[in-house]
């Protein structure tokens, strides 16, 4: 049987885990994000780094994972609270790609693609991946982004502001680079042509409110 995430790096966090509620509360800050979440998530596994843990309210970011054989459930780091709320829509979104009949290494529809033929992937950067593996990675981190933008329009406090920005700087020049990928090689099916080109709307527009909100908060171009 899997394990989950557990690994010499990764232990059990506690069920009590009080980032776990404050991840919830992050996440709510979209509300039909958090609607929808709560119709499709039943599940979710808490796991804690040591090492992100010991740099306490310093710590940013989360790891996550989901399987497609167990629909409705995920694993996430809890040591910080805002990584892990992005870690919560983040595996969302991958479970509703895979609910629509695409999976990591190929697609049964929406996308037409040879899965044998690789492309640059804006997370993955060890190797390139099938296009249904690069529509995951950007699907579910334009999901995270305007979270981000969620999140950082009701930021309590100049740290907590700083720290939605610090994750938004982060996320917004891959997105561009995936955005730019998507738009030279993606094929679809007539369903996927609707869906997809959706997407890539809303995508846009998630971009570019991200980048204005960087450059507003001094980043400049990223």
């Amino acid at each position: 049987p899997r394990r989950g995430m557990l690994s010499d790096t990764l232990l059990a966090a506690a069920l009590d885990h009080p980032n776990i509620e404050a991840g919830g509360v992050f996440l709510s800050r979209w509300p039909d994000a958090y609607r929808q979440f709560t119709r499709l998530i039943d599940t979710v596994h808490p796991y804690t780094d040591p090492d992100q843990a010991r740099l306490g309210k310093h710590a940013l970011g989360s790891s996550s994972h989901s399987y497609e054989e167990h629909f409705g459930s995920l694993h996430a780091t809890v040591d910080d609270p805002l990584g892990f709320a992005q870690a919560l829509i983040h595996e969302m979104a991958h479970q509703k790609l895979r609910a629509l009949g695409v999976s990591m290494e190929s697609a049964e529809r929406l996308i037409t693609n040879d899965p044998s033929q690789p492309f640059e992937s804006p997370i993955r950067k060890d190797r390139k991946r099938p296009m249904s593996a690069v529509f995951h990675a950007q699907y579910s981190f334009i999901y995270v982004t305007a979270l981000d933008l969620h999140m950082l329009a009701q930021a309590a406090g100049r740290q907590e502001r700083q720290n939605i920005l610090m994750l938004l700087a982060r996320n917004v020049p891959r997105m561009q680079s995936g955005q730019e990928e998507l738009e030279r090689h993606i094929q679809t099916d007539e369903a996927g042509r609707l869906f997809v080109g959706a997407f890539m709307k809303w995508s846009q527009d998630v971009l570019q409110r991200g980048q204005a909100e960087l450059e507003a908060n001094g980043y400049g171009s990223v």
